[in-house]
């Protein structure tokens, strides 16, 4: 029976598959280790924070670090980047993670001590929102650098990455949308974009939708639905480089090379290129592209150096030097059992399996459907449908080993030509074709005219076989052509006639993914009041992906992908218009091994919006009383519906809000658009009072009357204001007041009258707060000596607002709390006193706190003993000021100034000033301040001369005395008073 093309290829990759499985041992069958995916809640978005651990385990097989949260994972990477490599750890996933489009640090950034090296499961959970990766390290993905050792299973990540790679130290950059490079990766799926941009400089830079590079650990089961753009050198679907095996992978989306530079950029759907071991049992379906003249494509791998075993292609693969539907270029390897139903085009050699097929490379039991063009004429004959290009190897007696190196056996194509390879060195090649069982689908091709579909075994055929190892194998008319052998398995039964249109497959295949509970909801929904109403899926299987869709209608007309919902349930949006909405859920099942995705669509659920009652609203009015003033008034509305503000003309409109006559009126609110019903609401228009304001007084004590003020605006003229200190008996044209604290506060009442409006009352209060006092003039310590009587100890000081109090306390550093009295205190015994003073304020002042001012009572004196004598038997106190004190003051201070900037000049330190009998105190102030200088003062008093020698370290300074005395003089520095005229 005649099945479609398209599913009969996809049938023929399963078995294409499933033979080799058996091949290699029961470890790769479908299914043996595949983990599945299961549907789970959306998970809370990365905060950016870091933990300080994992949520439990010690790293054993048996109990592995678990890690539930962004934060954990993210501690993850800070431990591998602060050195720790977690060699011989085991790590597994226990929740989905959302990332939240935050720049991720990979998990090891860069080569030897910040790498990873353990045993990574992701447990079957996702990583959401991986959008933005740190770039200016050299590996770059979820996972850096995972090469050592390292493993990574059972995990699927979304990510939207578009990554300009800033990194500029030695090695090229590995990226990739799970892992920069990776020494072993299994069932892994990666979904979104991966799109890179490197500078060019940088060579053998490295990307691929799962991995940058994948190392001898190999690869397994790992799929990539994510479009990959980047201008690499190896860029891949899957990874840009591999070398270790890859068996069982699959490449869904677009890989578009984009590279400008002129050496060969070489990408393919699986893998740019393989450096060792085999590729076995991969599929690709994403178009594979390139319009850059050097770079190498090819559906399955851009370059391959060893065995290419039951791969198919059914992407377009387009563009580039060379291309082919399986390989770009074959190096010294093999191609079985492989097959390409796509187009292939390139720029100088396309070829339906190989574009270039290099020394000692064969190609074996391999399908073509479809046309290998080019697009510019570079060369004659080079679009081939099974190689692009052959290189020239002749068969003489020198290099007869070579003998069949290259060449293409038991193959099968349908396509529009029957060009077998496109470019082919010169020579006879009559004998040596190296072409066995090509099967033409218009059957040109016959024993009568290739002797190498002889049924005599020959040397030559023996020498394909034996090359083949085991693959080719005898034809059996009896059985309709079948191929026997290898395909007769308990497996499945692949049989073919004579056409590729007529396989036919029985046996193995992936289960069919359906729809076990549709989404729907029980009732229609009320319109505003429907949050956390979900639509959900459930289905046969759990290696699932998700992706929920809007549309017009239930025939999914214009049916729209939902972003970010790509879980088994969707969240109704609490802002749907009233009428119906119509969504379903498109569900892929992930290929468990086989290769095959299966796609279906949910039933469309018919979300039914009805409109909402405004009884439920809330109907506010700006205000219910406007004042009459003759005009149109209009009263404002707010209507909201829960936290939902309605706007008017488009939720409701109104009526009755405005009116101009004093007395009630009634306003209705009626629903429109998502809202029906009517509200109403009265609202009154009243007779306008007078605007009045009494504005209340408060103010310190000045010693002034205060009242209160009150201000008539509306109307301006014709109020009479009246005023009174008792409730109703405003009698009074201007308001009372009051002068002292004590009195304060004072209510006034008022009453405002109008011919045309209401009477207006209303009250006001006058209040005076106490002033600070002063102290017009210090108490100050007198100068004094014993002389066997009682003595002021100081000077009297003055307050304004209080009277001075008066105390003798026992320190400079407590005020007394006893002893307090207005007369200065006196004593007559020699000794220091301390002397305490504070302002005690009247009714309407505030006191002043105490303060402390030291006084000493000096020993009577008897004269200078060891100094020269004196004139006086006695000292007096200081000298009061002399007349025309400033002046004096001014010319002492001259003189001083003068000669003290001279004795600074000339370095001598000495100071001689005759002058006066007395210093002011700013002299002693400015000898202090110059410690080096010596003053030399000479002095007459009572008509006997003096002369003072004080040096500026020695300087007192004595604010409590203005004017430096001769006897005062005598008595602080009495060694030092010398009488002038000895």
């Amino acid at each position: 029976m005649k099945r479609n093309d398209h599913n009969i290829f996809r049938r023929i990759g399963a078995v294409l598959l499933c033979a080799a499985l058996i091949l290699v041992g029961t470890e790769l069958v479908p299914g043996a280790s595949v983990k599945a995916y299961a549907a789970s809640a959306k998970p809370t978005p990365w905060d950016g924070s870091v933990a300080t651990g994992f949520a439990a385990g010690d790293g054993s097989r048996s109990a592995p670090y678990e890690i539930a949260t962004p934060a954990q994972l993210a501690y993850l990477a800070k431990s591998v980047n602060d050195g720790n490599n977690y060699t011989g750890k085991y790590l597994k996933l226990t929740s989905d993670i959302d990332l939240n489009s935050k720049e991720w640090t990979p998990v090891g950034t860069d080569d030897d001590n910040y790498k990873f090296k353990g045993f990574f499961d992701g447990n079957g959970h996702s990583i959401y929102n991986l959008n933005s990766v740190k770039s200016d390290v050299r590996y770059i993905g979820l996972f850096g650098n995972a090469l050592d050792t390292a493993s990574i299973e059972n995990l699927r990540v979304y990510g939207n990455l578009n990554i300009s790679v800033t990194y500029s130290g030695s090695g090229a950059p590995y990226i990739g949308g799970i892992a920069g490079g990776a020494f072993k990766i299994e069932n892994c799926v990666f979904i979104g974009i991966l799109s890179v941009t490197v500078n060019e400089t940088v060579e053998q830079t490295n990307v691929g939708g799962i991995a940058g590079f994948v190392n001898s650990g190999g690869a397994s089961r790992c799929i990539n639905y994510a479009s990959v753009t980047a201008n690499a050198d190896r860029l891949g679907g899957v990874f840009g480089d591999a070398n270790g095996y890859v068996d069982i992978c699959h490449n869904y989306g677009t890989v578009s090379s984009v590279s400008t530079m002129n050496a060969h950029a070489i990408v393919g759907g699986i893998a740019g290129k393989t450096q060792s071991n085999r590729i076995a049992f991969c599929h690709n379906e994403g178009t594979v592209k390139s319009r850059h003249a050097n770079d190498y494509l090819g559906g399955i791998l851009g370059f391959a150096t060893e065995s290419v075993i039951c791969c198919y292609n059914e992407g377009l693969v387009d563009g580039g030097y060379l291309a082919g539907g399986i390989v770009g270029t074959l190096e010294g390897g093999n191609i079985w059992h492989c097959y390409n139903k796509s187009n292939v085009k390139s720029l100088d050699y396309a070829g339906g399996i190989v574009g270039d097929l290099m020394v000692n490379a064969v190609i074996a039991r391999s399908i073509v459907i479809g046309n290998a063009q080019i697009e510019r004429k570079a060369y004659n004959n080079d679009a081939g449908q099974f190689a692009g290009r052959v290189p020239n190897i002749l068969y003489t007696a020198e290099n007869a080993a070579l003998e069949y190196t290259n060449y293409i056996a038991e193959c099968r194509y349908k396509g529009d030509n029957t060009i077998i390879y496109g470019q082919h060195c010169p020579g006879d090649y009559s004998q040596y074709y190296r072409l066995e069982n090509i099967d033409w689908s218009d059957s040109k091709w016959s024993k009568a005219t290739d002797p190498f579909l002889s049924d005599d075994p020959s040397s030559k055929k023996d020498k394909i076989k034996n090359a083949c190892a085991g693959f080719a194998t005898d034809r059996d008319s009896a059985t309709n052509n079948a191929f026997t052998g290898l395909y007769g398995s308990d497996y499945f039964d692949f049989q073919h006639g004579s056409t590729p249109e007529s396989f036919s497959l029985k046996g193995l295949a992936e289960p069919e993914v359906t729809i076990t509970g549709q989404p729907g909801l029980a009732s229609s929904l009320t319109y505003g009041g429907y949050n956390d109403q979900v639509l959900s899926v459930s289905t046969s299987v759990a290696n699932v992906l998700y992706q929920w869709y809007e549309c017009d209608d239930v025939n999914k007309t214009n049916a729209t992908p939902i972003t970010n919902e790509i879980y088994d349930s969707y969240n109704l949006p609490d802002n749907l218009s009233v009428g119906n909405h119509y969504y379903f859920c498109r569900v892929t099942g992930i290929s468990n091994g086989n290769g095959m995705a299966k796609t279906v669509d949910s039933n469309v659920a018919t979300v039914t919006v009805d409109l909402i009652s405004l009884n439920d609203a809330d109907v506010t009015l700006g205000s219910n009383q406007l004042q009459y003033d003759g005009t149109t008034q209009t009263v404002s509305v707010t209507v909201k519906h829960g936290s939902d503000n309605l706007t008017e003309g488009v939720d409701y409109t109104i009526a009755g809000n405005t009116a101009t006559d004093k007395g009630a009126h009634t306003l209705t609110v009626t629903g429109q658009g998502n809202y029906t019903g009517t509200v109403s609401r009265t609202w009154s228009i009243t007779e306008h009072p007078m605007t009045v304001s009494g504005n209340s007084v408060t103010c310190t004590y000045d010693g002034r009357p205060h009242g209160i003020t009150v201000t008539v605006t509306e109307p301006s003229q014709g109020a009479t204001v009246k005023y009174g200190i008792t409730s109703g008996t405003c009698n009074l044209t201007e308001s009372p007041t009051i002068t002292n604290v004590e009195d304060s506060p004072l209510t006034v009442y008022y009453e405002v009258t109008h011919s045309s409006f209401d009477t207006y009352t209303g009250t006001a209060t006058v209040t005076i707060n106490k002033a600070s006092s002063s102290i017009k003039t210090q108490p100050k310590a007198l100068t004094l000596t014993e002389n066997g009587t009682e003595q002021e100890l100081v000077e009297e000081g003055l307050a304004d607002g209080g009277d001075i109090l008066y105390a003798i306390g026992d320190s400079k550093k407590t005020a007394p709390t006893t002893g307090w009295g207005s007369g200065v205190p006196k004593k007559s015994a020699k000794g220091t006193y301390y002397v305490w003073y504070k302002v005690e304020g009247d009714g309407n002042h505030n006191g002043i706190d105490p303060a402390c001012v030291e006084v000493t009572i000096g020993e009577k004196s008897s004269g200078n003993t060891s100094g020269p004598s004196y004139s006086s038997s006695s000292l007096p106190a200081p000298a009061p000021a002399p007349a025309e004190s400033k002046s004096y003051t001014d010319r002492m201070e001259e003189k001083f100034d003068t000669a003290l900037a001279l004795a600074i000049e000339a370095g001598n330190g000495t100071v001689n000033i005759k002058s006066g009998d007395s210093l002011p105190v700013d002299i002693m102030r400015k000898l202090k301040d110059h410690p080096d200088i010596t003053l030399v003062y000479e002095y007459t008093y009572k008509d006997v001369k003096y002369r003072v020698v004080i040096k500026g370290t020695d300087a007192i300074i004595d604010d409590g005395i203005p004017w430096y005395g001769p006897l005062w003089l005598a008595a602080h520095y009495g060694n030092r008073l010398t009488n002038a005229s000895e």
